[in-house]
């Protein structure tokens, strides 16, 4: 997360709470798995074209709500974790021969 991106999310932890902000998150991740289904069960071209927009704008939502989150917990603490999960999913990729 750059600077910029960082002082939007204090800002809007600032102006609207943590704890408003992190039923945010769980009301975005509840969006985001609403948009999945209902692409999952879409019909025809069209309706599938705009069910992949609702599923990458609910996305975009979570990821910004994450960063807020993010913002709430050392940064290296985040990056270690990322790095370890990717690390073995990368692990059991090379096993599949994926």
């Amino acid at each position: 997360m750059n600077d910029r991106e960082r002082q939007i999310c204090e800002r809007a932890l600032k102006a609207y709470g943590v704890q408003t902000q992190l039923d945010m998150m769980i009301e975005e991740m509840a969006e985001l798995t609403k948009a999945i289904l209902k692409w999952r069960r879409g019909k025809g071209l069209n309706e599938g074209r705009a069910l992949l927009k609702d599923v990458m704008q609910e996305g975009v939502d979570v990821d910004i709500m994450l960063m807020q989150v993010e913002t709430l917990f050392p940064s290296d603490d985040w990056q270690l974790a990322k790095y370890g999960k990717l690390t073995r999913l990368q692990e059991k990729l090379d096993k599949r021969g994926a």
